[in-house]
């Protein structure tokens, strides 16, 4: 399943199967929190199932929810920040699946090529969240996000 999701999308099997190696399945309980803002970006996760809410705490309780199986979240780690620029919770029993960002970051290190196509999907994706929370704004300009 992992392999089919867009952010692995054109990286070599070898690549896929080290990736695979370091992912660790996690269940969270309703209410269980993942990560809060300020804690120490260490992982990045993918939904298996469930939702997830990503609350900025710091735009005035700004919140989305992750909820398609294959999307990913706590991604400040792969972009280098130490921390985390929000908190995620889990809104329902999840399924999740946890990366390391040390651990994969030796991965790519070792694949300059398939991390290069990891990147560029992983921008595209980011990208495309970004213009969907533009447009939510012009459908209503008085509302904050």
């Amino acid at each position: 399943m992992v392999r089919e999701i867009d952010l692995f999308k054109g990286v070599s099997k070898k690549f896929m199967g080290e990736v695979n190696k370091i992912m660790k399945k996690e269940t969270c309980e309703k209410g269980a929190v993942l990560f809060k803002t300020g804690d120490p970006a260490k992982n990045f996760f993918i939904l298996q199932e469930g939702r997830i809410s990503i609350c900025a705490e710091d735009r005035g309780h700004a919140v989305s929810f992750i909820r398609t199986p294959g999307e990913f979240f706590g991604w400040s780690c792969l972009l280098d920040r130490t921390c985390y620029s929000a908190s995620a919770e889990s809104v329902v029993q999840s399924t999740v699946l946890k990366i390391a960002k040390d651990t994969l970051c030796t991965i790519m290190q070792k694949d300059p090529a398939n991390g290069l196509i990891f990147y560029k999907n992983f921008a595209v994706i980011i990208g495309g969240r970004f213009i969907e929370s533009q447009q939510v704004k012009d459908w209503f300009p008085s509302v904050e996000i």
